[in-house]
């Protein structure tokens, strides 16, 4: 059952981080399906150069969405991963220029 939380959210993500507005800023915004812990935490993380896990942001999930906002200079692979589940989704972050 977890494993199709990050499904679906996989999915959702791949539909909604291309929609933003700000063309400085990066925005993803996703929708959750299924049982989650209520206020389930969802945390943004990267690997430094010595591969170790970087947390970027942290967010809450609120009536099944989820949104993470910021900048990000160059492309740059990071991870989702929720609260209460197994396995992380990669995405690439960028600005939108």
């Amino acid at each position: 059952m977890k494993t199709r939380h990050i499904a679906i959210i996989g999915i959702s993500l791949l539909l909604l981080a291309s929609c933003q507005s700000d063309p400085e800023r990066y925005s993803v915004n996703a929708t959750v399906t299924g049982n989650l812990k209520k206020d389930a935490k969802v945390y943004l993380k990267t690997i430094n150069a010595r591969n170790q896990w970087v947390g970027i942001d942290t967010t809450t999930v609120k009536n099944g969405t989820f949104s993470f906002t910021g900048t990000q200079p160059k492309p740059k692979i990071h991870y989702i991963t929720v609260e209460s589940t197994r396995g992380n989704i990669p995405l690439i972050l960028e600005n939108k220029n």
